[in-house]
């Protein structure tokens, strides 16, 4: 079985679930994620998604009058790149890519 590379669309939502887990009931559960797409684009697009959340959360958070204690934990999942021959080639914890705007 081929599988052809580059051809994969990893949307928004996809990208979301990676960065917040997925909740059922009471539990949030992380979110493993498949593609094709070239892994240091993919943590380019999760990377931006982080900055944007972090700036709304510490945003929210001051709105509301909470601490940062207060705010909810997210499940953050893994990425992982597939081989044009479906071989698992590359993964990355999610919590391992740090916000576009952040400092090391």
């Amino acid at each position: 079985m081929a599988i052809r590379n580059n051809r994969d669309f990893l949307d928004c939502d996809l990208i979301h679930f990676l960065c917040v887990g997925y909740v059922v009931g009471e539990r949030r559960m992380p979110v493993i994620a498949f593609t094709m797409d070239d892994i240091d684009t993919v943590s380019t697009r999760v990377s931006v998604f982080k900055a944007i959340q972090e700036q709304f959360r510490s945003q929210a958070l001051s709105i509301i009058n909470r601490r940062e204690e207060e705010a909810v934990l997210h499940e953050q999942g893994i990425l992982v790149q597939c081989a044009p021959d479906a071989q698992l080639a590359h993964w990355i914890r999610v919590r391992d890519i740090r916000p576009i705007d952040s400092v090391p």
